[in-house]
């Protein structure tokens, strides 16, 4: 082969990735590999007892034999499903999803009109992003956060994340830590457009309160900018002392500012069906999101068999409160190692996640001592959790333990083995009062 023809075909290659994707163009992150990993090799009481307990991914497991069984009974799909549909959702679907809002997170009439249905919640905010800002912009995002958050807002809308400090105890982000982050963002010349909520949070496992989201409403208010609320848990509330509030309870309108964003993958442990939904009363991302969802669509056979399965109130009511009742009882599991084991956490009251202190265990409090605990743990106990670091925790040596991603059997095993892994790590010396608890 000639040198010319080899300069050429190099060319070529090159040209076949376009500007706007060269920033994709990179590795996954050591703790993605790691869960990638996992389930090559996965944990089985009796077919592979030394495989990878992962608890790194935010799934259901514990449920997901109600839904399967479900489901059986909701696939004899009719020829219609063949053909095409309202690409953001056939009618019955929608309606059926705003019969469940109503329910269960409104309290009040929702238009079906409004509800717009994608591939996924991550594919719901993208879609969100794109509508509302422009490249550049800045989204508000209060830290620790859901790691995926980052790639939903720069991925494709290549808008960037504005990362919040909290202030408050627990981790727990306050007016003034919005004040202070906007005020930089504007001697930067750092344009904000957007606040994004995850309530239930991802990773800390709390609620916000109705004043809590009356105040920060008015807050996004006074200052000109959209509230995006992720409500992705808002059915999985498990503590007996809290109740869902949703962003859609406390404000009778929502307005053109304020945009609700829900999926099917977490409360009804279906992440593999790709079923995410927006509620927006702006008429003009209404309007815009009649044709995006062309691009990201749900299929017509899930969308059927979700209708199905939405149509039968009496076990949708059941499921909630039995799954509500296994994450609970699993959280429980967790803990009661955790206790044993003496390390900190911070209580959750919904979601699938622990947010746990391992500073104990840390000769020093860097994220890098973090790393090598986080590659300890998966390497020699074969358990996956996801670092701190990677959720821009303020504080080296936290992790988020996903509790809900294995069964309370298998939570058992994978804390023996933590447990004999870290007794072997230095034991910190650090002050524990300085662990904001």
């Amino acid at each position: 082969m000639s040198f010319g023809l080899i300069q050429l075909m190099e060319k070529s290659q090159v040209a076949q990735v376009s500007s706007r994707v060269q920033h994709l163009l990179q590795p996954f992150s050591p703790h993605l590999e790691a869960s990638f990993s996992a389930w090559k090799d996965p944990f089985d009481p009796i077919h592979n007892t030394n495989g990878y307990i992962n608890f790194a991914v935010a799934e259901n497991k514990l449920s997901v034999d109600l839904l399967l069984e479900k489901l059986k009974h909701c696939r004899d799909i009719p020829g219609s499903v063949l053909g095409y549909d309202d690409m953001r959702g056939s009618e019955p679907f929608r309606k059926q999803i705003a019969n469940l809002l109503e329910t269960y997170f409104f309290h009040r009439s929702v238009d079906a009109d409004g509800i717009f249905c994608c591939a996924g919640a991550g594919c719901a905010l993208d879609l969100l992003f794109n509508c509302l800002l422009e490249e550049g912009d800045g989204v508000l995002l209060p830290a620790p956060y859901y790691p995926g958050f980052i790639h939903d807002i720069e991925g494709r809308a290549r808008c960037k994340p504005v990362i919040v400090e909290p202030t408050g105890n627990h981790f727990r982000f306050q007016l003034a830590d919005l004040d202070k982050k906007l005020s930089e963002c504007h001697q930067s010349g750092q344009p904000v457009k957007a606040l994004l909520l995850c309530s239930p949070n991802n990773p800390l496992g709390f609620v916000f309160s109705r004043e809590e989201l009356e105040n920060i409403v008015s807050w996004t208010r006074q200052n000109g900018l959209q509230l995006i609320v992720d409500e992705i848990y808002g059915l999985s509330v498990f503590s007996k002392s809290s109740k869902m509030v949703s962003i859609g309870s406390v404000l009778e309108h929502l307005g053109n500012d304020v945009h609700f964003v829900w999926s099917f993958s977490k409360d009804f442990c279906m992440s593999g069906l790709r079923a995410g939904v927006i509620y927006s009363e702006n008429m003009e991302i209404r309007n815009a999101l009649r044709f995006l969802p062309y691009f990201c669509g749900v299929s017509g056979d899930t969308q059927f068999a979700l209708t199905k399965v939405l149509s039968d109130s009496e076990f949708v009511q059941s499921f909630i409160r039995e799954n509500t009742n296994r994450l609970y009882e699993t959280y429980r599991v967790h803990c009661d190692c955790l206790d044993k084991m003496g390390i900190p956490y911070v209580p959750s009251e919904a979601g699938f996640f622990i947010w746990m202190d391992c500073n104990k265990y840390m000769s020093s409090r860097t994220f890098e001592n973090e790393r090598a605990i986080w590659q300890s743990l998966f390497e020699k106990a074969k358990v996956v959790v996801t670092p701190g670091e990677v959720c821009q925790s303020t504080q080296p040596g936290w992790f988020r333990c996903c509790f809900s991603a294995a069964s309370p059997e298998a939570a058992k095993v994978a804390w023996n083995r933590v447990e004999q892994v870290m007794s072997s790590l230095s034991v910190s010396k650090n002050d524990p009062e300085s662990t904001r608890m």
